[in-house]
């Protein structure tokens, strides 16, 4: 275990040394001392010392006799005509776990830039600021799931004309919809499998509560397009006010969406209706929802066979990420000429 923490520390330096070596071409150059180093990525001397001896024994950089320092090969210079160097940011980035839906994203972006010349590098960044991402000194970077809080970080990129491609979670408000700089989850395929749920199972008055905007309207439009649909009720509210709408409005189907927390509120509010088995609740599949399922046999829940849509549409996301970003630095390149 101690041996992958370390690589994971050395592996943004090496990079950015590798990097660095590139970009001088046929010149030799000085590049960082370690302290710099060490300051500018948060490590101790002892990772920074690990990430040079790497960075030699690869061939970018060498130690000139008689002459203090760490210096690039200009025998690297053909690398820098032929490749390019991507940022990958995922969340707030300290330290990620992908989740079994996110893996193909990532995995079909790698695939795609692989076909090119590109490397990747997957930096440890305990604070993300504009700073910080520049002083990477990327060609490029792609950032899958990024926060709300970051929005206006990556709408002074785009401004600067930096080359970005963001990946939001979620539509909202604070991101844009901007089509060469953002991506977003089609969510019609997944609208139209959960309203095939709920028709299989004869349901007619529906409740929907949590899911983002685009997920909601297109979920709201495909039952409405069921000539046996009655009703369909949108909330976000909690407890008290579920019970009140299921009471009111005899609910007989719930599409609950938005985690754990939620779905535990969907189920205590159905829970406490005099009939609550006769109410279908409708969450997305994920193995704490399948354990959810299990320990709640009183009630009527059921995920659906969502798994290859998820995958399928989160490959085809990583792929068209690749894609933009390979068009965006074409673009960039052709302004230059």
């Amino acid at each position: 275990m101690g041996e992958k923490k370390q690589v994971l520390r050395t592996e943004p330096v090496k990079q950015y040394l590798i990097q660095c070596s590139m970009k001088a071409g046929s010149e030799q150059v000085r590049l960082m001392e370690e302290m710099e180093l060490c300051r500018k990525f948060g490590v101790s001397r002892g990772t920074v010392r690990q990430a040079i001896d790497e960075t030699i024994r690869l061939g970018y950089a060498t130690r000139l006799p008689k002459r203090r320092g760490l210096f690039s090969l200009p025998g690297t210079s053909y690398v820098q005509e032929k490749s390019r160097m991507i940022a990958l940011l995922y969340c707030n980035q300290d330290f990620f776990v992908l989740p079994r839906w996110d893996m193909p994203m990532i995995s079909s972006f790698l695939d795609e830039l692989s076909l090119s010349n590109f490397n990747v590098c997957i930096s440890r960044m305990n604070e993300i600021t504009q700073e910080n991402l520049l002083s990477l000194e990327m060609d490029a970077l792609v950032w899958f799931r990024p926060p709300e809080v970051h929005a206006p970080l990556i709408h002074r990129l785009i401004e600067q004309g930096y080359p970005i491609v963001a990946v939001p979670y979620l539509y909202s408000e604070s991101f844009d919809i901007d089509p060469d700089h953002y991506l977003y989850v089609d969510y019609l395929g997944a609208a139209k499998k959960r309203a095939e749920v709920f028709a299989g199972n004869n349901c007619r008055r529906f409740l929907i509560c949590g899911g983002s905007d685009p997920s909601i309207q297109l979920l709201e439009e495909e039952l409405r397009k069921n000539p046996q649909t009655e009703k369909v009720v949108r909330t976000e509210g909690g407890n008290s006010s579920l019970r009140t709408i299921l009471l009111k409005e005899n609910i007989d189907a719930i599409f609950s969406f938005g985690g754990i927390d939620v779905y535990q509120t969907v189920f205590q509010a159905v829970r406490s209706l005099p009939e609550a088995r006769k109410v279908l609740i409708q969450i997305d599949p994920g193995f704490l929802e399948d354990s959810l399922i299990e320990k709640n046999p009183d009630l009527y829940i059921v995920t659906g066979d969502f798994s290859r849509l998820f995958i399928d549409r989160a490959r085809d996301l990583g792929k068209k990420a690749a894609l933009r970003l390979k068009k965006i630095l074409k673009n960039k390149e052709e302004k230059k000429r």
